[in-house]
């Protein structure tokens, strides 16, 4: 494989997205695990020390700025500024909860591996 194409290959990515009840795509952008541990830190989200030693998933779904500030870096398009997204009602904030849980399964997927016959 050429240099060129494995950083391709293994660069941050973005895709389009439909949410029920949008007539609209979403485009989103993976985030970059600095982007991540960032984001976390600024939110008191932090890697629980136990057995699996696993992010505590229900914690960041009930942490409402984590998601914000997934959306404002992650959604390429339509963009949504801070403002507009302060004064979203209980069900704007849970289509934009279903965008930001889209970003991080994206972040979070495995690049798929390619396979080499033998």
């Amino acid at each position: 494989m050429k240099f060129n194409d494995f950083l391709k290959q293994h660069s941050l990515r973005e895709k389009e997205i439909l949410i029920e009840g949008i007539d609209e795509k979403f485009t989103i952008r993976q985030l970059s695990m600095l982007e991540q541990l960032k984001i976390m830190e600024k939110n008191g989200i932090e890697i629980q020390e136990n057995k699996d030693d696993k992010i505590s998933i229900d914690f960041i779904k009930k942490n409402s700025n984590f998601r914000k500030e997934i959306i404002l870096k992650c959604l390429v398009a339509p963009k949504i500024d801070e403002k507009t997204f302060d004064n979203l009602n209980q069900e704007g904030l849970n289509i934009i909860a279903k965008v930001a849980d889209e970003i991080l399964k994206f972040t979070n997927e495995v690049p798929k591996q390619e396979s080499k016959g033998g």
